[in-house]
């Protein structure tokens, strides 16, 4: 099994590709807010299809959208949700969910974890795999708190998939 889980976002995704239970690869996908919102969602769906040919992804996790807000930013987040979603159907991927609460309660004991603190826990749980990130200029205010959330969304949901699928 090799998974990629991700936590998505129009303007700065976080990837991390794990096999047998280890991060392979931090990635990031970024896009520039001068596109609209449908512009950077195809941006996306073609860079995640790319690393999912390239690294042979065969199961897929994302985080769960969170329906109770009433805001805006959840729309085109719902877009980007099922394009991913539909890109696992089309390339025969194992897709799951894993619900936000429940990934920031994993990581840090409390399900409102903030973004500093879910940076903090992924620093104590990889220390070797987030000095990396740092050290290849990942900043904390562009990419490391996606990469924190990527990274517990994988080890939160890493263990639900079995390796005979």
């Amino acid at each position: 099994m090799i998974l990629m889980s991700i936590d998505q976002s129009l303007s700065c995704s976080g990837v991390m590709v794990w096999e047998k239970g280890d991060v392979k690869q931090a990635l990031l996908i970024k896009t520039p807010t001068s596109l609209s919102v449908i512009e950077r969602i195809r941006d996306i769906s073609v860079e995640l299809e790319q690393m999912i040919t390239e690294y042979k992804i065969t199961h897929i996790v994302i985080e769960s959208l969170p329906y109770g807000l009433n805001s805006t930013s959840v729309r085109p987040l719902a877009g980007l949700y099922y394009c991913i979603q539909n890109l696992c159907i089309d390339l025969h991927i194992q897709f799951a969910e894993a619900n936000v609460t429940a990934v920031k309660k994993f990581a840090t004991g409390s399900g409102r974890a903030k973004k500093p603190e879910m940076i903090a826990a992924a620093q104590l749980a990889a220390p070797k795999l987030f000095k990396n990130i740092m050290d290849s200029g990942v900043k904390k205010t562009t990419g490391l708190a996606d990469l924190a959330d990527s990274y517990f969304i994988g080890a939160y949901f890493g263990n639900k998939f079995s390796e005979k699928d």
